[in-house]
């Protein structure tokens, strides 16, 4: 898959690491897992998401970074409505943010990390991000 069309491409960083003398070069991350929108409160919510997982990254501790990353660790892939996500679920195991598993979802993880304001708001207004 090109990283320039996925929901977090990480290239311009690895770009950077091995040519960072380059002047086109940044040592960026870039987030594109929000729809396009012009709503000021939902931007305002996904520039919290962002720059708060980067916080969290940053300033976590190893354990609590492991322990989320424990907590985490099994969702490895998604459904996608082809036929073959039953196959899939016996292959991989179970989607964790299921509410039949036991619930663990995006609003978890927000609240996990510090992000209760943008979670909040997320659940407000019927969002999954």
């Amino acid at each position: 898959e090109d990283p320039r069309y996925v929901a977090y491409n990480f290239l311009p960083l690895l770009q950077w690491e091995n040519a960072p003398e380059a002047a086109w070069n940044k040592p960026t991350v870039e987030f594109r897992q929000h729809k396009g929108t012009l709503d000021s409160e939902s931007v305002l919510a996904w520039i919290q998401v962002a720059v708060g997982i980067v916080r969290f990254c940053r300033d976590a501790t190893a354990a609590s970074f492991l322990d989320l990353v424990h907590v985490v660790k099994h969702e490895t892939w998604e459904k996608l409505g082809d036929g073959r996500d039953e196959e899939r679920e016996r292959d991989n195991g179970p989607i964790l943010a299921e509410k039949r598993h036991n619930g663990f979802n995006i609003f978890h993880l927000l609240e996990r990390i510090g992000l209760s304001g943008p979670m909040r708001f997320y659940q407000k207004r019927g969002f999954y991000i």
